[in-house]
């Protein structure tokens, strides 16, 4: 009977995952996780048929933990806001991890990331209803407003990373308001019901950092 392993297949992942959120996911290599586990490539192997299978892994926890976190914006109002806000924390706090879900070559033909879209388009429904109640539009218009949003906080995302730049919560959330009342407005003057004062309260309100409000 051969020997049982010395490690486990979640401290593998954990490790290997770790060593991700530090160098990279090109630095997740045997002898390197090896190393880290105390014991030597042999083990890896024998829970993974490859290096490729153990970072499909890697990739799959990057992809729970953003989740997790982004789900929690529901908590928050306006939830919207506190997602902008926490899109661009994560990036800017596991840039490797970001990096891997959203910018690597191969990530989106991984079967699991279109399982974490799935689970992403649930709790965005609850945004879009809280981006609808905010500003008196339809639930389409609000998905709209969001999808749109979500390119303009990624890019805050894409700049925080590849360019190094910190951007404070106070800014994120001041521009995404900016954005957000903008595309707002848009909608209230193609339906002919724009109310310039609705708006300048509307801003007040947008400039505010998110409270959580539920559990």
């Amino acid at each position: 009977m051969p020997p049982k392993p010395k490690c486990t297949k979640e401290e593998i992942i954990n490790v290997a995952y770790e060593i991700m959120e530090e160098k990279g996911i090109e630095a997740v290599v045997a002898r390197e996780v090896a190393k880290r586990l105390g014991t030597t490539p042999g083990p890896i192997f024998t829970f993974f048929n490859g290096m490729d299978e153990l970072k499909d892994e890697v990739l799959n926890l990057a992809i729970r933990n953003i989740t997790e976190y982004l789900e929690e914006s529901v908590y928050y109002r306006p939830a919207f806001k506190e997602f902008g806000l926490r899109w661009v924390r994560f990036a800017k706090e596991h840039p490797h991890a970001y990096s891997l879900v959203f910018f690597l070559n191969g990530s989106l033909n991984n079967p699991d990331f279109n399982a974490h879209t799935k689970n992403y388009s649930q709790f965005m429904v609850q945004m879009e209803k809280d981006v609808a109640d905010v500003f008196g539009i339809t639930v389409d218009q609000s998905a709209d407003i969001i999808r749109k949003m979500s390119v303009f906080t990624q890019g805050i995302a894409s700049f925080s990373i590849l360019r190094g730049l910190n951007f404070s919560d106070d800014v994120v959330t001041r521009e995404i308001g900016d954005v957000c009342l903008s595309l707002v407005s848009g909608w209230k003057i193609k339906r002919g019901d724009l109310n310039q004062q609705q708006m300048k309260n509307q801003l007040e309100n947008t400039s505010t950092i998110p409270v959580r409000v539920t559990e």
